[in-house]
């Protein structure tokens, strides 16, 4: 299980970050203790949340043959 800091140092993001998706409910999470207790992350849970944030692009060799236009430049 994971702290926050250590979330936060693999994703390469803040820890202010980290919060935000916990609060955001992108980001599945414990809390172990009395009272608020204290956060941990699972190995599983942060391995969802990359495959759930996972962005897949078209080839750009194969872009203009699904009816894009390639990018040209500008003459000015």
């Amino acid at each position: 299980m994971l702290t926050i800091r250590e979330t936060a140092k693999r994703l390469n993001v803040s820890e202010r970050t980290v919060r935000n998706l916990i609060n955001a409910g992108r980001l599945s999470h414990h809390r172990i203790g009395v009272g608020r207790g204290v956060i941990r992350i699972s190995e599983d849970a942060l391995h969802d949340h990359l495959s759930a944030c996972k962005v897949d692009l078209p080839h750009r060799r194969n872009s203009h043959r699904r009816g894009h236009r390639p990018v040209r430049h500008l003459k000015l």
